[in-house]
């Protein structure tokens, strides 16, 4: 951080510049006040309103982000990571409930399902791969540099589990919620019977 400049207030309240060197005379300092050069962001940043934000306001945020980027922008990337991160939170504070999630009823699903059609069960590994490996590979750097996935097909998913979270809150569909279940084209869809790489 570079000075601006230096002044000093003298005991009848006049503020003058001082300047190294100079003859100037101040009658005694009753204290320095140093002007510093801040970057503009800083000075913008400083001047911000801070604002009390609950884990379920931040949830909210990032899920209905995650509807706006996949329904308008076609962004399916984004709106994987920002529903992921709401959907995981909305799930902790169900368990704090002793309540179930999405991902719990989405395992206790599969496992009917594969049952039904006589297919060995996912252990929990394989089912933790299906349904949070795509989301984990978008955010976190991993030593897989490429990935098959289908970007719309996990932004359904994984919104439509945050979703559920919220509902399952006791929470009430917002407007923007509503609108994406009118307008999403597709369903939440999971393979049955498959094997994973892990």
């Amino acid at each position: 951080m570079d000075y601006a400049h230096t002044q000093l207030e003298a005991s009848d309240g006049a503020v003058r510049d001082y300047v190294s060197g100079s003859d100037l005379t101040v009658k005694p300092a009753i204290y320095t006040k140093i002007f510093y050069s801040i970057p503009l962001g800083w000075a913008l940043y400083v001047g911000q309103k801070m604002q009390n934000l609950s884990k379920l306001d931040i949830a909210l945020v990032q899920l209905e982000r995650a509807i706006v980027l996949a329904l308008d922008d076609s962004d399916f990337i984004s709106a994987v990571t920002l529903a992921g991160a709401s959907e995981e939170i909305l799930g902790s504070l169900l368990n704090l409930e002793d309540r179930q999630s999405s991902y719990l009823g989405l395992k206790r699903m599969l496992d009917y399902v594969h049952e039904s059609v006589r297919a060995e069960k996912l252990s929990d590994k394989e089912f933790n791969f299906l349904a949070n490996a795509v989301r984990n590979h978008f955010k976190h750097h991993c030593n897989e540099e490429m990935i098959e996935v289908e970007p719309e097909q996990e932004a359904c998913n994984m919104i439509h589990r945050a979703i559920s979270n919220y509902i399952s809150l006791g929470h009430e569909h917002t407007k923007t919620m509503k609108r994406w279940l009118n307008e999403c084209h597709l369903s939440p869809m999971y393979p049955i019977g498959e094997l994973y790489n892990k």
